[in-house]
């Protein structure tokens, strides 16, 4: 996606967020998507808490967390 499409699609998301009540205080926002989608929209968020368990991890680490995560909240 080029970066003029994932800008578009930032704007998006955050409206649809704040139609859906998430824009407020309080909230954090869990970021599970990759750096070019997190960029554009982690800017519009910058005034929520924001936290990303998986930054800096590559695709391989990040599915390794992602399933131990899921592992773990089954039990």
């Amino acid at each position: 996606m080029s970066t003029s499409a994932r800008l578009q699609w930032a704007g998006r998301v955050y409206r649809m967020m704040g139609r859906a009540g998430l824009l407020r205080e309080g909230v954090i926002f869990i970021w599970l998507a990759g750096r070019d989608y997190k960029k554009e929209l982690s800017e519009l968020l910058k005034k929520y808490q924001q936290e990303d368990p998986m930054e800096h991890r590559r695709m391989g680490e990040r599915l390794r967390w992602l399933n131990l995560a899921l592992s773990v909240n089954q039990k």
